[in-house]
This record gives structure tokens, C-alpha cells and sequence, in this order.
């Protein structure tokens, strides 16, 4: 561990902490609330279906940031699917970078050293043998089944978004990125490196507003903005949320609102620094009552014009090419093909199809939904 860190900062590389984890379709079932005398009753058919995901946490050498990383597969994860995963790191990720994994078989052997030789920029690191708490990613999954917790998917697919669900709102939550690294039992040396790269020092993480605003106002400080941001960001977001109901609509107004901020204060004029805040909010709610204003002057005019504007379009059901549907089913690997025909013209069920293939269920499922995406490219090519 003390050569990888003297390696990163050498190298100017960035240090992933990566590890697998498996999710079952099997409700994972913890205590939660109920009223007296009701307990919670979770109905669920018995299927040992999975989803594999492999994942990392990443601390980038010069900004300093956090960062995570995964990819899902139907099957269990080898060493195919991790390389896979290290050279998506490789395209993502610019200068040298150091993946610490743990000592399990797939982390090891003839690939990731044929890998390794390709790519000369990757080194990778392992972690000491039955040290799972030094490894933040863990948190990852910590935070993930947490979230999933007496959940009752019906099938993989619904399991799959409720994953990338979940993952995706720890991916976009700093906090909970650094919450990952700090639970972690690394070496205090190397924690205290981490924690350096979340803070670069006490003075700029307790700036007060008359400091941040004349940051600010020199127009030459990417740092203070970004500190602007991180305070302020949140409370528009809620208030969007509360006040427009939409999500994308309350994303879009913490841009609008930071740039209205970020302008007024690099020109000066905000008359009281030490009211940075209340200058921010303020804004906030001027900008949602100029949307609402918009929005109901076009109500308005539509409701007035809207008859001779909206002239219902012609509708036309699109033509199915079936010569080029035959050619792109003859494209199919023959299993590919067999579930397909199965399927969509016999109309058996998957049970019934995997009994005759001698597959499992869950197998013919993934079969037949690469057959699909695939019959969909090939007529999309054709088009």
C-alpha cells in the first residue's frame, strides 16, 4: 500500500479502489417500520436470478476528485469482465492509473498481465488477502443494498433499473463517495492522503461569505465558484423540486440561477457581501416566478391560438421490411435463432424453451434480449 501511494503521487496517476458484488432477485430483508401488531409480509417467487457488478472508486491527482465507475452483467464476473472493465477505465480516465483490487483468482493471472503489457499507463496493486474493510468500494455496496433493501423486483429487468438507480445517486453524491473512503480501514498515512485530496486545506473549506464573494469577483478563481456551487447547488435543487415538480426542471434551474450569481458577482454587484445566501435564494425565487410568467403566457396563447397552430400530424404506421427481417433472423447464431422462432412464432413460454434447449430460464431471457437488440441494429442498418 505505501508503494502505491508513492507511486500515484510519482506518476500523477489515478488511484482506483475496485471490487465486485453480486445483487439476487431474492429480497434482501432487513427491519424496517410497521403499525403494531402488523408485520410486513414481502410475496416474492423464489428465483435465484443475479446481477453481477463490478465497480471502482477513483481519486483523480490534480482536481482532487471522486469518481465511480461500474458495469453489469447477467453472468458471473471473470477475468474477461474485468478486463473489460479496466481498459472502460483506460478510455475514461487520462495519464496513469492504479487499480487496487483484492487477491481473488480473477484479479490475477495471464489476461491482466497481457493487459497490463498493452496498456503501459495501468499498474495494478492488490490488497493485502482477507482485508475486505480496507477497500472503500465496499462502502459502494454497503450504500447500495441499503437502498435496494426489502425490495421486491419482479424480474431481472426491473432488478437491473433499480440497481442503476441506486448507483447512479451514489455516483452523482460526493458525500457519499467520501463517506465510502473514510469508513474504510486503510493505513492512517494513506487515509490521511485521501482526505487531503477531499480538502485541500482548512482555510478554503471555511471561507466565509465576504471571502468567497471577493474570490469571486475577480473573475479568476475557478475554486471559489466551484465552493459557491457546493454550498448553494443543493437548496436550489429542493426548491426547484418543491416549487416546479420536475426534476429536470429543478436541474435546470441551478444552472440558470449559479450563472445569474456567478455574473452578478464578478461584475460587483451585490451591495452587502456578507449576504451571499440570501442574494442566491433570492434569485432562485425571482427566477421560478419568471418561469411560471412563461409558462402561462404560453398556456394563454395557446389556448387563444393553439386551434389553427396545432394541426394534428398525418399518421402513417411504418412498413415492416419482412424479406430484410428473414435476413437479419438468418444473421443469428443458430441457440439465438432457435429462441426467437420459439418465442415470437411458436409463442411457447421460457420455461417451456429452456427445457428444450437445457438452459436455464434466466439464460434464455439474456439470450433473447441480445437476439433482440441485435435484430434491432441489423433493421436500423437496413433502413
Amino acid at each position: 500500500m505505501a508503494a502505491s501511494k508513492k507511486n500515484a503521487a510519482r506518476l500523477g496517476a489515478h488511484i482506483v479502489f475496485a471490487d465486485e458484488s453480486g445483487f439476487l432477485l431474492i429480497p434482501h430483508v432487513v427491519k424496517t417500520w410497521a403499525p403494531r401488531g402488523q408485520t410486513p409480509v414481502h410475496r416474492h417467487c423464489y428465483r435465484r436470478d443475479k446481477i453481477s457488478v463490478i465497480s471502482g472508486v477513483s481519486v483523480s491527482p490534480k482536481r482532487q476528485r471522486l469518481g465511480l465507475f461500474y458495469q453489469l452483467y447477467f453472468n458471473n464476473i471473470g477475468h474477461d469482465e474485468v478486463c473489460v472493465f479496466l481498459r472502460d477505465l483506460l478510455r475514461h480516465l487520462r495519464g496513469h492509473v492504479i487499480a487496487i483490487l483484492d487477491n481473488s483468482q480473477t484479479h490475477h493471472g495471464q489476461p491482466l498481465a497481457e493487459l497490463q503489457m498493452r496498456h503501459r499507463r495501468l499498474h495494478i496493486e492488490h490488497f493485502p488477502s482477507y482485508a475486505p474493510e480496507l477497500n472503500p468500494d465496499e462502502g459502494v455496496w454497503s450504500l447500495a443494498k441499503r437502498d435496494l433493501a426489502n425490495g421486491c423486483p419482479h424480474n431481472v429487468e426491473e432488478l437491473m433499473d433499480d440497481l442503476v438507480r441506486s448507483i447512479e445517486r451514489i455516483r452523482r453524491s460526493p458525500a457519499k463517495l467520501r463517506g465510502c473512503i473514510k469508513q474504510s480501514k486503510l493505513p492512517l498515512f494513506f487515509a490521511l492522503t485521501v482526505a487531503l485530496f477531499m480538502h485541500r486545506s482548512i482555510v478554503e473549506i471555511e471561507l466565509n461569505e465576504a471571502d468567497l464573494v471577493h474570490r469571486i469577483g475577480t473573475g479568476q478563481d475557478p475554486a471559489a465558484e466551484e465552493e459557491l456551487f457546493r454550498r448553494v447547488a443543493p437548496r436550489i435543487r429542493l426548491y426547484g423540486l418543491r416549487h416546479l415538480r420536475d426534476e429536470h426542471a429543478a436541474e435546470d434551474l441551478v444552472q440558470q440561477v449559479l450563472v445569474i450569481a456567478i455574473e452578478a458577482l464578478r461584475a460587483g454587484r451585490l451591495r452587502d457581501s456578507g449576504k451571499l445566501t440570501s442574494f442566491v435564494l433570492g434569485t432562485c425565487r425571482m427566477t421560478v416566478l419568471d418561469l411560471r410568467r412563461s409558462t402561462l403566457r404560453k398556456e394563454r396563447l395557446l389556448e387563444q391560438f393553439g386551434v389553427d397552430m396545432l394541426a394534428p400530424a398525418p399518421t402513417s404506421t411504418p412498413r415492416l421490411d419482412r424479406e430484410e427481417l428473414r435476413r437479419c433472423i438468418q444473421k443469428l447464431r443458430e441457440r439465438e435463432r432457435a429462441v426467437i422462432v420459439m418465442s415470437f412464432y411458436g409463442e411457447e413460454t421460457s420455461l417451456e424453451v429452456a427445457r428444450f434447449l437445457g438452459v436455464s430460464e434466466a439464460n434464455v431471457r439474456v439470450i433473447r434480449h441480445r437476439a433482440i437488440h441485435q435484430l434491432r441494429h441489423c433493421m436500423e442498418a437496413a433502413a
